[in-house]
């Protein structure tokens, strides 16, 4: 049971300084094999089976937290790619449209005028056709 001793007093050194944050130079502390003539031995053995799932509670809330941050980010980048796309995509199809408008009103111009030539032409020699009086 000695051996163990040296164990339990760095144990309990580190759950009531680093774990509980009892002052260094606290004074109040007193070690009992006895307490009102009952054997209390069993307390760090109890502690150790009470505190053994803090840890991995501590782990696998830190990891739940840290799932639902990627996630946010994974949704916000998903949706910001999403719009960049939507944005690019509009932009191509306005650009196309504006070419497309374009190039039929050059041609719609460009054949009105070729037919506003020819009409001419053609009212002008009709015109010259005509016998003078």
């Amino acid at each position: 049971m000695k051996s163990l001793q040296c164990f339990k007093s760095a144990w309990l050194y580190a759950f009531l300084h680093d774990g509980l944050k009892f002052p260094l130079n606290y004074q109040r502390l007193r070690s009992a094999s006895l307490v009102n003539k009952n054997d209390v031995q069993w307390t760090l053995g109890a502690i150790l089976y009470r505190t053994r799932f803090f840890p991995l509670k501590a782990i696998n809330r830190m990891k739940k937290i840290m799932f639902n941050h990627e996630s946010y980010i994974n949704s916000r980048s998903i949706f910001i790619l999403i719009c960049t796309t939507l944005t690019v995509f509009l932009f191509i199809l306005v650009a196309q449209k504006t070419r497309s408008f374009m190039s039929r009103r050059k041609s719609y111009h460009s054949s009105s005028n070729a037919v506003n030539y020819r009409y001419r032409l053609l009212t002008s020699s009709a015109v010259d056709e005509q016998p003078l009086p």
